[in-house]
C-alpha cells in the first residue's frame, strides 16, 4: 500500500492543496519519494491543482493522509478511488501512518469552498467545453453583462 502525506517541511500540512510537497511511503513506513506540489504558490490554475491528483495516480497512491481538505478536492480523491484520512492535530510526517486518523468517505466532510463559491470556476467552464485554458482568474470572472468570459 502507498501512502501520501501532504506537507510542510517535518508536519503535515494545514491544508492539502496548499502543502509544499508530498511524501509518499510504503505500508511498512519506508519512503519512496518526495515531490513539491505544483500548486502550492498563490498563482496555482486548475491545471496545478489537478496536476496533484495525477501524480497521486502515477505513484499509485492508495491512501492520502491530511490535516485539512476543501470539499471539492475530497470529492476528486474519492472518485479517483484513493482513500483520504484525516489527523486530528499537528503530527510529524514519519508518524501520520500510524497516529489516529479519521476516515474521509464524503465530499461533505472536507471543507466547503467559499472562492468556489464566490468566483466563477474555470473547471465549470472546461466541462462544458468553454473554457480557453487561460489561468488568469480576472479573465475569468462574468463581465457586467453576466455573459461567459471565454465564450
Amino acid at each position: 500500500m502507498i501512502y501520501a502525506v501532504a506537507n510542510d517541511q517535518a508536519l503535515v500540512a494545514n491544508h492539502f492543496s496548499k502543502a509544499e510537497q508530498f511524501s509518499f511511503f510504503t505500508h511498512n513506513n519506508s519512503l519512496i519519494d518526495n515531490w513539491e506540489n505544483p500548486a502550492a504558490n498563490a498563482e496555482a490554475s486548475c491545471s496545478d491543482k489537478s496536476a496533484i491528483i495525477t501524480q497521486l495516480q502515477t505513484m499509485k497512491t492508495e491512501v492520502v493522509i491530511v490535516r485539512n481538505i476543501g470539499e471539492r478536492a475530497l470529492a476528486k480523491l474519492l472518485k479517483a478511488g484513493i482513500k483520504v484520512f484525516q489527523v486530528g492535530q499537528k503530527t510529524e510526517v514519519k508518524a501520520a501512518t500510524t497516529s489516529d486518523l479519521l476516515e474521509l468517505n464524503h465530499p461533505s466532510q472536507g471543507r466547503a469552498s467559499t472562492q468556489y463559491n464566490k468566483n466563477h470556476h474555470c473547471e465549470d467552464r472546461q466541462q462544458a467545453n468553454r473554457c480557453c485554458g487561460q489561468s488568469n482568474k480576472r479573465h475569468h470572472r462574468s463581465g457586467r453583462s453576466g455573459k461567459a468570459c471565454c465564450s
